[in-house]
């Protein structure tokens, strides 16, 4: 994989990985791996949360409509 990130963030990351391990060779691989992964089990988990939250929005409005409804009928 050959990407494009910013200089910064490179040297944050590589400084991490330093930090943790004490060298970056035979680490950064590893490193760089698991990042990508927490990120996609992270973006995973919001994605679902904000879809329900979404539904459970849309089922609110339609039974707030019904309650409208029935409150115009009897007024």
């Amino acid at each position: 994989m050959n990407v494009q990130i910013s200089e910064q963030s490179e040297k944050d990351f590589k400084n991490f990985v330093v930090s943790k391990y004490g060298k970056l060779k035979g680490t950064l691989s590893s490193e760089v791996e698991k990042a990508l992964l927490h990120y996609i089990k992270c973006t995973e988990k919001t994605d679902t949360a904000l879809q329900v939250a979404n539904q459970d929005i849309q089922i609110m409005k339609v039974e707030a409509e019904k309650s409208l409804v029935q409150v115009e009928k009897v007024s």
